[in-house]
């Protein structure tokens, strides 16, 4: 019971950590320093909420820790859900970058043919 805990504690710190890193990296990309601010206070208050919830079931003598594994969960199907996104629209924007592509390649050949009929209407008025 104390290694399946140990393990479960161990796993949940790396858990945190990547939602660490990638709070970090989203306060990165967004320079608005007062909203980077509030995004800090909200999530540490949310951080002290999970530890002081998480330490108290700790203290129980089940020896479990469901609000930190529900965090947990929550945070991975975040990033899911994230990732997810981001390669629908990776497929979005190279489906869009082919049917750009195709659309050049039809306004040539269009092109083309006009300037075939009007060499064709030019050589019969010519006559």
């Amino acid at each position: 019971l104390n290694d399946e805990n140990e393990e479960r504690l161990k796993h949940t710190s790396q858990s945190l950590r990547q939602a660490t890193k990638t709070l970090t990296r989203n306060l990165q990309e967004n320079v608005d320093l007062a909203g980077n601010l509030v995004k800090i206070h909200n999530k540490g208050q949310e951080v002290l909420e999970l530890l002081a919830k998480t330490a108290s079931e700790l203290q129980d003598s089940s020896g479990s820790f469901p609000t930190l594994q529900a965090a947990v969960d929550k945070e991975e199907a975040w990033q899911q859900h994230v990732a997810e996104t981001m390669e629908r629209e990776k497929e979005l924007s190279d489906k869009t970058t082919k049917m750009r592509e195709r659309l050049n390649e039809e306004r040539m050949s269009m092109t083309q043919e006009m300037a075939q009929k009007d060499d064709i209407i030019a050589t019969l008025k010519d006559e």
